[in-house]
This record gives structure tokens, sequence and C-alpha cells, in this order.
């Protein structure tokens, strides 16, 4: 196949080494999503669809093929779609295709409205944003979508060889797997962070006590009004979503009726190592778990104002990582699974899940029991989506209504400086905020805009007050 040449003016992009990524939709629907870059080449687009096919996704579920950098054009958004259906991908795009930019940063948003799902129901509305000055390694909590069919099952399963077998664990893999939930959450069109995370989400969880007590992670059930937890025998039940912690990003469910499910004996992620066989597992069954190997135990920092110190991250990379549970060789459960990111292991560039370390957990579930949330001060939140790009921080977005909106900070201002400290990363931003004191700490910021250095004082706040809170049953 030809590569399909394309105008893109003086946006254009030709350093950029990744054409395509794929994610599934965090609101649960059987639909993927490509994000394509300019021109992309035939041997990243065929590296892409092989990858999809390893991970046993098949044509039985539909691909939107959203078009995100303001550089791309139809062109390549095409010939994405014929070289997936060249690997029996179904790739797809109806009605019109919106994109807006937004300054320096390049964040980009890019919208499509289907005609419908594939049983001819209401029309499906999808929205992505995305940043082109960096990969979009952190897309999975930017993803709304209207109308999506949440009870639509996931006809999808790993390939025989890369699913654990029973004979092959020192553990009952069956009772592990039938500790895992299927989590389906509304939150109403209103909430804080529907726009982003959408009304529709769908991930997994994993019951942690013999009550049915189900820990997860926090963007699934943020504001959610309407809980259900589906268990492997097929039963549903409802759920209350108890307790949320933010700077972890762990949640808890309480079921509000027999979960009739096992639970998973926690274990320390301290003692995994690097290069250690691991398994990550989602609601489903053996076709849904993976044989996996922890990668890297590194500090993660994500643009949304949130930092662990060390992470666990494995490979190969499970398409459904929300609220999956990673377990040690013994079947313990060492984390939760958070996200879909980008990292070079062995010197190549390989997608790899991130999960958060379960030894996070017990400093303060006595306290999320008891309180909704973390016995710790908030740590302050700015309300600002800073991105690294090319050695400098800058502003992708400020929140609706946040600290940084209300002190007038815009989207492509560069971050330079916390008080007198000059910062270079995003770890190291959050930690002098951090230390400056808990939230509604006034935050002093060096700001640069439009080539003109200024300064500005934002009156930090706690993230929570703005969310929508659980009604009492």
């Amino acid at each position: 196949m030809e590569k399909r040449e394309a105008n893109h003016g003086d946006h254009a992009n030709p350093g950029a080494r990744i054409a395509l990524r794929v994610y599934s939709l965090v609101c649960g629907s059987t639909a993927w999503i490509a994000l394509i870059k300019p021109q992309p080449t035939d041997s990243t687009l065929r590296q892409t669809a092989q990858g999809l096919q390893h991970l046993g996704v098949v044509r039985k579920a539909p691909c939107v093929v959203l078009g995100v950098d303001q550089c791309a054009v139809r062109g390549d958004v095409e010939h994405t779609a014929a070289t997936l259906d060249e690997f029996g991908l179904y790739a797809e795009l109806r009605g019109d295709l919106g994109r807006q930019t937004g300054g320096p940063g390049q964040v980009i948003s890019a919208h499509a409205v289907l005609d419908g799902d594939a049983h001819g129901k209401a029309p499906i509305r999808i929205t992505m944003i995305a940043d082109t000055s960096t990969t979009p390694d952190f897309l999975a909590g930017w993803v709304s979508c209207q109308n999506c069919r949440m009870s639509e099952p996931q006809q999808w399963a790993f390939r025989e060889s890369l699913q654990p077998k029973a004979g092959e664990t020192q553990f009952d893999l069956e009772r592990a797997l039938d500790a895992m939930v299927l989590i389906r959450a509304e939150v109403p069109e209103d909430g804080y962070t529907a726009s982003n995370l959408g009304t529709e989400r769908g991930g997994y969880g994993a019951v942690i006590r013999e009550d049915g007590l189900v820990l997860t992670i926090g963007y699934l059930i943020t504001e959610a009004t309407q809980i259900w937890l589906t268990t492997n025998r097929g039963a549903v039940v409802g759920g209350y979503p108890l307790a949320y912690d933010r700077t972890t990003g762990f949640a808890l469910i309480q079921p509000l009726g027999k979960l009739d499910a096992p639970s998973l004996r926690r274990g320390l992620a301290s003692d995994v190592n690097v290069g250690d066989s691991s398994f990550v597992i989602g609601h489903g069954g053996r076709a849904h778990a993976l044989k996996t190997q922890v990668v890297a135990k590194s500090e993660f920092a994500g643009p949304w104002e949130y930092l662990l110190e060390e992470a666990l991250f494995t490979v190969p990379a499970h398409p459904q990582w929300g609220g999956a549970a990673l377990l040690d060789a013994g079947g313990e459960l060492v984390g939760i699974g958070s996200l879909l990111v980008e990292q070079e292991v062995n010197g190549k560039s390989v997608h790899v899940n991130m999960f958060v370390p379960i030894d996070l957990l017990s400093p303060i579930l006595d306290g999320m029991l008891q309180t909704g949330r973390s016995p710790h001060p908030p740590s302050p939140w700015l309300g600002m989506r800073t991105l690294e790009a090319e050695g400098n921080l800058v502003v992708g977005r400020a929140a609706a209504g946040g600290p940084a909106e209300r002190a007038g900070i815009q989207a492509g201002d560069m971050v330079m400086a916390v008080g007198t400290r000059r910062v270079h990363g995003l770890a190291e931003l959050f930690r002098v905020v951090r230390h400056l004191g808990p939230a509604g700490v006034e935050v002093p910021l060096t700001l640069a805009r439009a080539g003109e250095v200024f300064s500005v004082t934002v009156k930090s706040a706690d993230r929570d007050d703005f969310l929508k809170k659980p009604n009492m049953h």
C-alpha cells in the first residue's frame, strides 16, 4: 500500500515518532478509538494492527477512528482505516469530524457523532481531548461518551497462550478470578467530571474482604449516583461509593446486597521485584486474565496533579486496565490498574499498564471506611492540567471554575517557578506545591505567556469540594 501524502502547512510535526494510539473507551463501550498523527507510516500502522490482534481484539467490535492532531487530514484517517481493515479490524468513521486547537500547547479536542450503535439505538457522541506536544499517554482519563451501551457484553478474549492456567499457578486461579467484579457507574450530566470522564463508566473491581468490600480505581466512580456490580456467576448487585482518596486514586464500593464472591489476599508491592512474573485479571474469568511481567517500579506523575513515589508497570498491556487487579506469583493482590502508558523497555518503546501499589491502602483504609476519605489533610489542588513539552511545563487546560482559572491562568501558559523555586518537571512541580501546605494554601507561580513573564498567586482548593457527593442510603 502506498503512503498517502498530506499537506500539513506550518504545523507539521515530522519528528513525531508515534503515529497511532489505540485505547478502549473508559465508559465501557465496545468501541475502540484510534488516535492519528500526521502521515502515519505503513510500518507503524501494521505494528499497531498486529498488536491489537495479539491482544485478542476481534472484528466483532467497531473501531471508531478519530484524527486528533491539528495537522492530520482525512486522508490520514482513511489510510489508517484501510490498514486496520487489512488485518480484519473493523474501522469506521461516520458523521462529521470536529477539531479545535488550544494555543501553543496544542491541546486539541476531537469529537464525532455516529448514526447509532450496532443495534440502531440512540446516536453515540464521543469526545476526546488530547495534547499533541507530547504523546497522549493519559487519554483514558479524557474520554467522554454519551449513549454508549453499558450492558452490552464484551465479546473478546486473550489468546490461550497469554492466559494463565490453573495447573501453572501457585494459587487457586479460579477463586482469584471469581474475586473480580464488573463495575458500571452512572454520573449526572451536571457532574464536575462528567465532561471529561463521561456519564457512563465501566471497569473492574477486586473484592478485598469477606463482607464484599470492593477496591477499585477512583475515576470509575467519582460522582456516581448509581453503581452496579456484576460477578462472574452473573449476579448483579447495587453498590454504594463508600470512599475515594485522590492522592492514591483508590476507591471503595460497598455492595448493597450479598455479593457472594471470594476475596483476594492483599500482598506487598514492596516485595515485588522488576522481572517478577505477575498476572493482570479482570471480570470475565480466564478469558480476561493475562500473564504479565513487572518491568519497572518507578515514580509516576500525571498531568492532572497526580503523583506516586513508586508505581508498578507491567507488560504485555491489558486493554481494559481500569480497576484490574495485579497479582504476584503467589496470587496476592499487589496493585490496582490505573492507566495505559508508554515506556521504554529494553530499548524499545512499548505500551505498559501502570498499577497503584496496594501498600498505599493499609495506612488510609480505616480512615476511608470511617469518613469516606483519607485521614491525611487534602493536598492543594490548582485545577490545572500541566504537560511536559520539550523540557517545559505547559498548561494544557484550566478546570472550569477551578483555582487556576479564577487566577487568570490560560491554556498555553508556561510554568516556570513556584515561589523562588524553578521547576523543571511535573513531579517536582507537584512536590513543591504540596510542600507549601494543605488545600487552601496560596501558591505563588511564575508563568510565561507570549514571551512575557509574570507572577500570579493561586488560592488552592480541595478538589473534593467541587465534586457531587453520593446520596446516603
